[in-house]
């Protein structure tokens, strides 16, 4: 499904749309091999390097944030990639959200 997809959509018909999308393939959860819902290191590790390795500028903005020490708030987390990258960036409370109806 692409997100043209949604324009069509409305009210609830778009929101369940949008989070079967998320939920059948989170954030580059594709980009690897291996099977997600075994939720191993090693998977985790492997996603982490394609990603940054696909999205390189991601991982540079990531890494500009002054996130020391300061409460910090992701919507919409996927896998929680990014996540981890600014809590390990020092940010004081990482926080997440995310509509997947888990």
């Amino acid at each position: 499904m692409n997100t043209y997809d949604f324009n069509t959509m409305e009210g609830n018909e778009y929101k369940n749309n949008a989070r079967n999308h998320w939920n059948a393939a989170p954030c580059d959860s594709k980009m690897v091999s291996g099977d997600m819902t075994l939720l191993g290191k090693s998977y985790f590790d492997q996603v982490e390097e394609a990603r940054y390795k696909d999205q390189p500028w991601l991982l540079e903005e990531i890494e500009s944030l002054d996130v020391n020490n300061k409460q910090v708030l992701e919507v919409g987390y996927g896998m929680g990639t990014d996540h981890l990258k600014l809590a390990e960036r020092g940010g004081g409370n990482a926080w997440y959200i995310n509509y997947s109806g888990r």
